[in-house]
């Protein structure tokens, strides 16, 4: 199958743009829709959000694998690598649970929290470590959906333009810096934070050729930070 346009012209800084534009309107309309129809403690605090990122992730699946005429190959997204991106997500990212459960829940409960630390159910015994982690099973089967359209965009669709006009180390900075800027609170700790993040899930898709790794590890990422850490403020991500 011929593709609509040639591998050489495949999107430019301008689809990007605009891309990004509409990303930037819909997560404006969810934020806005949330903080006019609901409150932190009615369903809807994370339902408009989420429908903001399954309509993200249908604009960009039609205008890649549609528009371009792509194979799902190009992106490594195939059931064969699903399993083993399933695998190699979980041995990166369980780590992470466990320090944000243990390192960073336990003794902030017990203390005076920093104005961050509002996570869904503070962990200060085993029975509210049992609710959070069906808060947080929900939250990553919700969530996978959101860190594929992320991975698409930011490591497939800009990672693969900044690798077609930059040496390859350096497309990675730049599409990490890019990445931390777009995605996130725009605040020193998270932007350092989210910098490191995007490192760390270019990496992933460079050693593995998929972006399923980084979409499994980027969803108990968000999942964690949602129910462990910051609560409801960080699903606009």
């Amino acid at each position: 199958m011929t593709t609509k346009k040639a591998s050489y012209s495949l999107w430019n800084i301008k689809d990007i743009i605009i891309l990004q534009f509409i990303a930037f309107v819909i997560g404006e309309i969810a934020k806005t829709l949330t903080e006019t129809l609901s409150s932190p403690e009615t369903p809807f605090f994370f339902l408009f959000p989420l429908l903001g990122q399954f309509l993200f992730l249908g604009i960009l699946l039609v205008w890649v694998f549609y528009f371009y005429e792509l194979p799902v190959t190009f992106f490594g997204l195939t059931l064969d690598n699903l399993k083993k991106g399933l695998n190699q997500g979980l041995k990166a990212g369980i780590p992470f649970l466990v320090m944000v459960i243990f390192l960073v829940n336990f003794p902030l409960s017990a203390g005076e929290a920093p104005p961050f630390f509002q996570p869904l159910i503070k962990v200060t015994d085993p029975d509210s470590l049992t609710t959070s982690l069906l808060y947080f099973i929900f939250f990553s089967a919700a969530i996978f959906f959101v860190a594929l359209a992320v991975e698409l965009f930011y490591r497939g669709v800009v990672g693969h333009f900044l690798e077609r006009k930059l040496h390859p180390f350096l497309a990675i900075i730049v599409g990490s810096f890019y990445f931390s800027l777009f995605w996130g609170p725009f605040q020193p700790g998270w932007l350092l934070f989210n910098f490191l993040l995007a490192l760390l899930l270019f990496f992933f898709l460079k050693k593995k050729g998929s972006l399923w790794p980084g979409i499994v590890y980027l969803t108990i990422i968000q999942a964690s930070l949602i129910v462990y850490v910051s609560g409801g403020s960080l699903f606009f991500l």
